[in-house]
């Protein structure tokens, strides 16, 4: 999946930004992915939870939140102030390439 300067690879279950590695876990990975095939579309924390997490996940939805902030401090320049996974006040999340 190419995101501009971030790509994913779901078969080499591998995330490179500018060419280099970026190691995440298991989840992250499948919110990264969520978001990438779907650059630009904004999606509600519940759907996050449920398209990433699954229907039955009894977490909250800050969950989402801090999962976010993990992707966020592994791929940008400056997570106080994203480039590629965008918050939509009081909606939800997206992702920029």
């Amino acid at each position: 999946v190419d995101g501009g300067e971030i790509h994913l690879s779901p078969a080499r279950h591998e995330v490179t930004r500018g060419g280099v590695t970026i190691a995440l876990r298991p989840r992250e990975f499948a919110l990264l992915e969520f978001l990438m095939r779907h650059p630009g579309q904004v999606f509600t924390r519940d759907v996050i939870l449920e398209r990433v997490w699954g229907m039955t996940y009894p977490g909250e939805t800050r969950t989402v939140d801090v999962h976010v902030r993990w992707l966020r401090e592994k791929l940008e320049d400056d997570p106080s102030q994203p480039r590629h996974i965008i918050t939509v006040r009081s909606v939800g999340y997206k992702f920029e390439p």
